[in-house]
């Protein structure tokens, strides 16, 4: 996913971009449940990251960060009351009105100028001819298995869309959340058993189902 192809075509450095800022804005999420300078902070980057583009990775993003701080809240609700559920909340409402601001500055004259393409007129069955197919995922393990892309030239036709297609699951965004969900489970598992062995409790567990589920839902 980040080989050479990542970097010469124009639409998918600008994933690098919103990768590298994740995890600062992991990080930032965290600290927004307790502090609202940090929720301040987390909606200015998260901002600015939009403006790298790629709507997509950052509405995923997005989905990630938000289904994350309600897996938070849950837990914080069942050991302490709704009050402290309400604070991480509120921080990540806060975070992203100042995002979703900030955001507003590419957007809007983006959607304004979508009408006089060509995009405008696609339809739902034209706009999913690139949708991952299971088969895909051996890309994981050999990118190039079904050979290599015969160029944009070839006009997509059923015959040809899986040839003219599938690469992009070599980088796939849900992929990618697949494996930051998978790479979060593993750190957090060995963690639970490093805690048990000292007969300690690890505040971090309660993260585990979150992950789970999101690693499951990434998958699908």
């Amino acid at each position: 996913g980040f080989g050479t192809r990542m970097i010469a075509e124009q639409n998918h450095p600008m994933q690098i971009i919103q990768l590298a800022l994740l995890p600062w804005e992991v990080l930032l999420l965290m600290q927004s449940w307790r502090a609202w300078r940090a929720a301040v902070m987390l909606g200015l980057l998260f901002g600015v990251s939009f403006l790298a583009g790629q709507p997509q990775t950052f509405l995923f993003f997005a989905l990630f960060m938000g289904t994350f701080t309600l897996a938070h809240a849950v837990g914080e609700q069942r050991a302490t009351g709704t009050r402290a559920a309400l604070r991480p909340i509120a921080g990540f409402a806060l975070a992203m009105f100042f995002a979703t601001g900030i955001a507003m500055i590419q957007l809007l004259p983006s959607m304004e100028l979508a009408a006089l393409t060509g995009r405008h007129h696609l339809s739902y069955d034209e706009a999913t001819l690139g949708g991952l197919h299971l088969g895909y995922l051996i890309n994981w393990i050999v990118p190039k298995f079904f050979g290599e892309n015969p160029g944009f030239g070839l006009p997509v036709t059923p015959l040809t869309v899986d040839r003219f297609w599938y690469w992009e699951a070599t980088f796939y965004f849900t992929q990618i959340g697949e494996l930051l969900a998978l790479f979060g489970l593993v750190a957090l598992w060995r963690e639970r058993r490093r805690a048990s062995d000292h007969r300690e409790g690890s505040a971090h567990q309660r993260y585990l189902p979150f992950f789970t589920l999101f690693a499951g839902f990434a998958f699908l």
